[in-house]
């Protein structure tokens, strides 16, 4: 009778810990996918947007906040954030420096 017990009671704990597991995979692709979302429209606004202080400061904060999302990639991130400041808004970064 206990080994019934014990049977039922470790193939509830293996379904609830698959459970968990499949949320928790599910709960990282979205985020991962909302990363790669934000990464692509930020590289898109980088190549088409005219080169103004507006823009500038609108790209940094897309950059600040891309930065902060949790399971980020920190390479690509660091590529993007390189790419823009020594990219096409070079003068911009430089003349929100002087400031």
């Amino acid at each position: 009778m206990k080994a019934i017990i014990l049977i039922i009671f470790a193939a509830m704990v293996i379904f609830v810990i698959t459970w968990y597991w499949q949320e928790w995979k599910k709960t990282k692709r979205n985020r991962e996918n909302i990363y790669n979302m934000k990464y692509l429209w930020i590289e898109d606004n980088m190549e088409n947007l005219a080169v103004n202080e507006d823009n500038f400061r609108f790209i940094r904060g897309c950059l600040c906040e891309l930065g902060n999302l949790k399971h980020k990639n920190r390479e690509k991130t660091c590529v993007l954030t390189t790419k823009f400041y020594f990219g096409r808004f070079m003068n911009e970064a430089i003349k929100d420096a002087r400031k």
